[in-house]
């Protein structure tokens, strides 16, 4: 037997033996040390077999594109280009698959953790700021009072780039309009969204959205990384970069953002080497300074980058690197400070401000409460189940390899060996307890990518390099729909179980515009009351959730009784219906002690509550009225 299989044989029993113990819970330890306490825990929630088809389906076209890659034997370069779109198109449906999975309704599950405050926060706070640009001037002050805990540790980046997308897309554009129509039903019971302008919903689509395309986007600097690789080590590399189990389950945070931003880094880096090119040298370090400024761990990244860059010069593993002056050093530091500089210069706050109220408040919230020792081991668990254990493994093979040969011999070994020193860095120091899947998802993908290098020159067939991407795949769903890491704390509208239709219901035909239709009713008169059930059927969903209103009149037209509220006990108004739905909705009318007998009229009918205006019938009357004989 070939070293190369029997490494496969062991990889592949370690995998699914940890898939087999994620999907049971038989190894509870994994999912960290004590649940319930301020000691990081990972719960384990297994979702419905039903819903598995919304991850199954988008992750084999996955592998089918990954096997058709490996198929090409000189693949052109538009085929090159088909391939990576198609990989982005499945990471895209893996992540939708994962949300859907977890709730039945995959975007709503995305929009909820986008909108809550203690899952996300950026967006909640940035829309909800009465004024930026002094929140901007107080920034350590007031970062240290904000409801979100994710701000109290942060930088002012992600804050700003939130309110910056729902500034920039206009109120009453078409497209605005059109995506805000289709981002509020998701959250059918939330007046406040309705309420908002329409570029406040738009946005919060944009920011549910974007990280789950920027995740899935990162094939693109992978690939260009490992270009003038072989094939095995290029499909591998970009790939394992597209499976990252914590890049597919922890949608849609900003953390994602991080992943292509960290592998164009080193993309720019290496075409300022090559190129002796001002223009990449100074862009590679703008991107340091725009991830630095969503969050101050990015800052760690200039050690892989202060690593990766003095062995590139000093072992010049690449014939036609140019070694870097001065001046190219100072314009990589001048992009690296750009945006604290134009911040520091503009709103007066100095960088170590922000740093250090961010890191007191880390402390405060994190490190003070969780053990050094306990989280040493923990971190290296952690990172070896959502970076992906058949590349990881890769990667802690290169990595020894090159420390026993004491030297680099390409640019993914340099490479390599620097992300060894930051993870090096970051385990002694501590700095990092818990919480490893997302925190550390910056620098996975370089993990990742220089792992796949190396396994792809190692393995002899492009069959050994499908089944590790099967494993990484199968890895990934298994976390995805075992494990919570991201849970939407925020009110969510579950629609109700339906009631089934009265015995004694009255047909009628009312239509109210387009949007209801009602198909009957039943009344049951008491001495006190009046117990009256309707059966709506919706056309189409309303643009608002109305308030249905039943009103009884004396024969003078005076209301003498009345009952409003949402429909289905006040849970499920209609915009929360969808075309065909057929809604029995119940109501009990308290009637006074001294009603007399007579002729009654029952009103009934819809009416926004922010201003009282009434959904016309198709005969343009605001409501529909039956006779009462008490």
């Amino acid at each position: 037997m070939s070293r190369q299989r029997l490494f496969l044989i062991v990889l592949s029993v370690l995998t699914l033996g940890l898939m087999a113990a994620i999907l049971t819970d038989g190894l509870p330890f994994l999912r960290g040390p004590a649940p319930d306490t301020a000691v990081w825990h990972w719960p384990y929630v297994l979702r419905p077999l039903a819903r598995w088809w919304a991850v199954l389906l988008p992750a084999l076209g996955l592998l089918v594109v990954v096997g058709w890659w490996l198929r090409q034997k000189q693949p052109r370069r538009m085929t090159t280009v088909l391939t990576l779109c198609l990989l982005i198109v499945a990471v895209v449906g893996v992540q939708w698959g994962i949300a859907y999975a977890h709730r039945g309704n995959g975007w709503a599950e995305l929009v909820d953790r986008t909108l809550a405050v203690q899952t996300n926060g950026y967006f909640w706070t940035a829309v909800t700021l009465e004024d930026l640009p002094q929140t901007l001037y107080d920034y350590p002050t007031w970062m240290q009072t904000a409801e979100s805990d994710h701000i109290r540790t942060h930088p002012p980046g992600l804050l700003l780039a939130n309110w910056l997308v729902v500034r920039l897309l206009p109120p009453d554009s078409p497209l605005t309009t059109t995506l805000a129509n289709q981002i509020r039903p998701l959250r059918c019971t939330d007046v406040w969204l309705y309420d908002q302008p329409t570029n406040v919903p738009a946005g919060l689509g944009v920011w549910a959205f974007l990280p789950l395309l920027a995740a899935a986007t990162a094939v693109v600097p992978a690939y260009l990384l490992t270009r003038q690789s072989d094939k095995k080590s290029i499909v591998l590399a970009v790939a394992g970069v597209a499976t990252m189990p914590a890049l597919l389950i922890m949608s849609p945070l900003a953390d994602q953002l991080y992943v292509p931003l960290t592998l164009w880094i080193i993309v720019c880096l290496n075409q300022g080497l090559q190129k002796n090119s001002l223009f990449y040298y100074f862009l590679a370090g703008l991107l340091l300074s725009i991830m630095s400024f969503m969050s101050l761990g990015n800052t760690m990244l200039g050690i892989v980058i202060a690593v990766y860059g003095g062995l590139m010069v000093w072992q010049r593993p690449l014939p036609d690197i140019v070694t870097p002056k001065w001046h190219h050093i100072l314009i990589f530091g001048l992009g690296a400070v750009s945006c604290w500089l134009i911040y520091w210069l503009g709103w007066g706050v100095a960088p170590w401000e922000i740093a250090q109220a961010g890191l007191d408040e880390h402390y405060a919230l994190v490190t003070s409460q969780r053990s050094y020792a306990q989280w040493f081991g923990y971190n290296l668990l952690d990172l070896l189940l959502f970076a992906g254990v058949p590349l990881l493994i890769g990667y802690g093979w290169f990595a020894s390899r090159i420390v026993r040969r004491r030297r680099v011999e390409t640019s993914l070994s340099a490479l390599a060996f620097s992300v060894a020193v930051l993870l090096i860095v970051l385990l002694l120091s501590g700095s990092t307890r818990g919480e490893v899947g997302r925190i550390w998802l910056f620098m996975m993908p370089l993990f990742v990518v220089t792992g796949g290098y190396f396994l792809g020159g190692y393995l002899r067939s492009n069959w050994q390099v499908w089944w590790l991407i099967v494993l990484q795949v199968g890895l990934a769903i298994s976390l995805g729909v075992s494990w919570q890491p991201v849970e939407a704390v925020i009110v969510t509208a579950d629609q109700p179980l339906p009631s089934p239709p009265p015995t004694n219901l009255t047909p009628i035909s009312a239509q109210f515009g387009d949007v209801i239709r009602l198909d009957g009713y039943a009344l049951t008169p008491t001495n006190d009351s009046l117990q009256v059930t309707w059966q709506w059927m919706a056309l189409e969903t309303a643009q608002r959730p109305l308030t249905t209103f039943n009103h009884l009149l004396d024969s003078d037209g005076q209301l003498v009784a009345q009952q409003d509220g949402w429909a289905v006990d006040g849970q499920w108004p209609p915009s929360c219906w969808q075309s065909g739905d057929i809604i029995i909705d119940s109501y009990q009318i308290n009637l006074p002690p001294d009603l007399p007998d007579g002729v009654y009229t029952l009103a009934t009918g819809f009416y926004d509550a922010r201003d009282g205006t009434r959904l016309t019938t198709d005969t343009g009357q605001d409501r529909i009225q039956i006779e009462i004989n008490r």
